[in-house]
């Protein structure tokens, strides 16, 4: 099975093991992060920032190498020319991971505009983002799915006619506590499915990364657009991995790159 790593300029992986042609190591099962099964994937996941932000858990000037897997036994056979990414690249490949987890209907119509080239703008994206963070949040639909629980219970307690407010009062806690109650405030308790806020959060990091794109909203951030793409699409994973969802990164990274010629034939 091939697998693609990344090294320095001395054959050196993140964890300083050596690496060249022919060369073979033995990778414990928690290292195997840094393993990857397409170019592109070594790439868009090498984290590597600026100095003035003083973060690196990836390889600045990476030689990438194809290799032959045996189980946890890697033998890399040659080096291979890194694919050439622009900032677009990127940004597209982070978007198309949070589309897979979080289909809101104003992120999903900015994610599709923009990934047409239909709307980049800056206005746009600030508003999808405000909405996002804001609107969505799930304290927000906990909240109302159990205000409209408390509404339904309340209906059913006029329903009984109570002729005081002692009867009013016993006729709610006899509703409370029936299993039909009980259940009803579960569900709302429920609304928010597994991954809904970390996939929000995932299309956050997307949009950010947008909007890092210009330079005035640039001169503002601290963090850089491929840091955030890096933290949109391994976000998008987690929720993924919450939804008990599989995200195909092969075909996300292929359709966000297009023109990528696959080399590994």
């Amino acid at each position: 099975m091939k697998f693609y790593i990344l090294t320095n300029k001395k054959w050196e992986d993140i964890h300083g093991r050596k690496w060249g042609p022919g060369v073979e190591n033995l990778i414990p099962d928690e290292e195997f992060w840094k393993i990857y099964p397409d170019p592109l994937l070594a790439i868009f996941f090498n984290r590597v920032e600026t100095k003035q932000n003083l973060i690196q858990s990836g390889i600045i000037d990476p030689v990438l190498w194809e290799g032959e897997r045996d189980n946890i036994r890697l033998k890399t056979i040659r080096q291979i020319e890194l694919p050439m990414l622009t900032t677009e690249h990127y940004i597209r490949f982070g978007i198309l991971c949070v589309l897979e987890v979080y289909r809101e209907k104003p992120f999903v119509k900015w994610a599709e505009d923009w990934l047409s080239g239909k709307d980049k703008s800056i206005d746009t994206a600030k508003a999808v983002l405000r909405w996002t963070e804001e609107e969505k949040y799930p304290a927000k639909v906990l909240a109302a799915a159990e205000k409209e629980a408390e509404i339904t219970i309340m209906q059913k307690v006029e329903e009984t006619l109570p002729k005081s407010l002692e009867e009013k009062v016993l006729a709610e806690r006899a509703i409370r506590m029936s299993g039909w109650g009980r259940q009803l405030v579960a569900n709302s308790r429920r609304a928010i499915q597994p991954g809904v806020e970390v996939a929000a959060t995932a299309a956050t990091y997307a949009i950010r990364a947008a909007l890092a794109t210009s330079w005035k909203v640039w001169l503002r951030e601290s963090t850089s657009k491929k840091h955030l793409v890096y933290d949109a699409a391994t976000t998008a994973l987690r929720a993924a991995g919450l939804k008990g969802q599989n995200l195909d990164l092969i075909a996300i990274a292929r359709k966000a790159v297009p023109e990528f010629t696959d080399f590994n034939k």
